[in-house]
């Protein structure tokens, strides 16, 4: 959150002074930190992706403009509510979807980020089993990339919703022990910064007990993540 006004300043910045490269690139950051963050309304956060997606094309910054896009189709899904995960498609069937793009200009990096924010989409849709299969597809593509954004924790948060979401639908132990590799990796985040990461640890831990069959715990860390996130001004 703390991040917010000085990504929208540097943009700012850069405008003013003609450098434009560096005012995108802090606008690709500014606008993934308020999805990650959940600190804007998705309707505001639509607009924000519109006018920065248009300044991105107009002044030729397309590096930008395409890894903003897996995000930006996100946000539209949810607000259109379709019912279904539609990212890796696209609205427009008549378009290349982004996925087939970043495949074929062997771009490890935006196709990693696709299928991230695949899984986040999947996930919030329910469907489990396509969460899972695009978490193992970066895991495995993240091997041959130099470096992995974590995302402040949304990365490791959401495949462990995944993995537990598999867990109750199966008697697999794997998912488990994957979810509590997620919970470790979560709980270093929450101490590093508690304001980003406490309600995701909670909600986490309570869906870990209500897993286990301890419905009292559970349906304790359920109200505490709660409060954390209202706490913490997380609004989605």
């Amino acid at each position: 959150k703390m991040n917010i006004e000085p990504l929208l300043s540097g943009y700012q910045i850069g405008m003013k002074t003609g450098d434009i490269q560096m005012a995108m690139f802090n606008a690709y950051i500014y606008l993934s930190i308020q999805f990650i963050s959940g600190q804007k309304n998705l309707a505001d956060l639509r607009k924000d992706f519109k006018l920065f997606g248009e300044q991105m094309i107009e002044y030729k910054q397309m590096t930008m403009n395409h890894l903003i896009r897996p995000m930006q189709q996100v946000v539209l899904n949810l607000l259109l509510s379709p019912g279904e995960p539609l990212l890796l498609l696209g609205r427009d069937k008549g378009k290349e979807s982004i996925l087939t793009k970043a495949i074929g200009e062997n771009n490890k990096f935006l196709e990693c980020q696709i299928y991230l924010y695949g899984c986040v989409e999947a996930y919030i849709y329910g469907d489990y089993e396509l969460a899972v299969t695009l978490v193992q597809k970066r895991q495995e593509m993240e091997k041959s990339t130099p470096s992995r954004n974590r995302h402040h924790g949304m990365t490791d948060f959401f495949e462990g919703l995944t993995f537990l979401a598999m867990a109750h639908q199966s008697n697999d132990r794997k998912w488990i022990l994957s979810a509590n590799i997620s919970i470790s990796a979560i709980e270093r985040f929450a101490k590093l910064c508690p304001f980003n990461s406490e309600h995701k640890l909670l909600l986490l831990q309570a869906e870990m007990k209500s897993l286990m069959g301890e419905v009292k715990e559970a349906s304790k860390h359920y109200e505490l993540a709660i409060s954390a996130a209202e706490r913490n001004e997380f609004i989605h």
